[in-house]
């Protein structure tokens, strides 16, 4: 929503601007168990600001899937059919290419976080679904907004030599 409503405001001509002196407090909630699961389906709001606003997204978020996502659930896919197969020896290259994209999903998120055993256990669950669901919405979100057309204007090339007219919010 955030970034759906700063692209509409630049859209209209409106460029933000930094604000040292304001202060928002925004504390923090405790999360539940595995929250970063169900927040993968924020990601197909992505394919909309992408469809509505392609310079903006662009130009401030460039989203882009990692590559490892695909990695992962590939080798995890690929190798589960080489086993249907019978064919042991591509089913065990493959689940070690997405054992190595796992194990490195996993390091990323744990370097610099706490690595309390319940913690750590979250981190491992969380980190073998989120590539999985994580492609499902972006792809989703790419099916669903595909006849979205662009509703952004002409105000491109001022956002970045500055605003002629000097509105800002």
């Amino acid at each position: 929503e955030d970034s759906d409503l700063e692209f509409a405001f630049r859209n209209c001509g409106y460029i933000p601007y930094y604000a040292p002196n304001c202060l928002v407090h925004h504390p923090v909630r405790k999360a539940r168990w595995g929250v970063s699961i169900k927040e993968q389906k924020k990601s197909l709001y992505n394919a909309l600001l992408k469809k509505k606003y392609p310079f903006y997204y662009r130009l401030y978020i460039n989203g882009s899937i990692p590559l490892f996502y695909y990695t992962m659930t590939s080798g995890i896919l690929l190798s589960l059919i080489y086993l249907v197969l019978g064919r042991r020896l591509s089913a065990v290259i493959f689940a070690s290419i997405a054992l190595v994209s796992l194990v490195y999903f996993i390091y990323k998120r744990l370097h610099d976080n706490s690595h309390k055993p319940a913690h750590v256990a979250e981190m491992v669950v969380t980190s073998l679904c989120i590539p999985f669901l994580s492609l499902y919405w972006n792809w989703y979100g790419t099916y669903k907004f595909r006849k979205i057309k662009s509703i952004q204007n002409r105000y491109e090339h001022r956002q970045i030599q500055g605003p002629k007219a000097g509105r800002s919010f």
